[in-house]
């Protein structure tokens, strides 16, 4: 409802442009429902920015002014469009590090089901992480695993056609 009753605005932040108004009676006549709107609840001037997703804007940031009318400097605008940028980033991350937590919970669960022997390996052959299944094989606890080499587990006879699949560290 508010987007067909605001569509002035709406259509203003979703091509990327700032609403500056330091005096509500200047709105453009396409903008009469929200004169109307800041009028009843006694607003002077308005400022809102997009908050984009890429070139893609997915919301906005506003301020008003209730009690005397504001001259948006083109600083204003700028400082407000900065934030708006630092919400947008931590939105960003906060969605990266939630997705991250699902990915990470569905390979815990993935690699504790399985039979097979599961290990993440640093790029030097050190054990990051064992599945339970690997620590019930060599019969070592994770405490034990990790941060070891892993070739301290390879047979000495393989030791060399191990060392052909992995970094060539002695």
């Amino acid at each position: 409802e508010a987007s067909r009753d605001y569509a002035w605005s709406r259509d203003q932040l979703a091509s990327g442009q700032p609403i500056r108004i330091s005096r509500i009676g200047d709105l453009p006549p396409a903008a009469e429902a929200e004169r109307r709107a800041f009028e009843r609840a006694g607003i002077q001037s308005y400022l809102a920015v997009p908050v984009k997703r890429g070139d893609r804007g997915f919301g906005f940031l506003d301020t008003f002014r209730l009690h005397s009318e504001k001259v948006w400097t083109d600083q204003d605008v700028s400082r407000f469009e900065l934030l708006a940028e630092v919400f947008s980033t931590a939105l960003r991350r906060l969605r990266a590090e939630e997705a991250r937590a699902v990915t990470d919970e569905r390979f815990r669960r993935l690699t504790e089901q399985v039979r097979d022997a599961i290990c993440e390996l640093t790029s030097e052959g050190r054990i990051l992480y064992a599945s339970p299944s690997f620590t019930n094989l060599f019969g070592y606890s994770l405490d034990e695993l990790e941060g070891a080499d892993l070739r301290t587990f390879v047979h000495p006879e393989d030791r060399s056609a191990a060392a052909r699949l992995g970094p060539q560290q002695e």
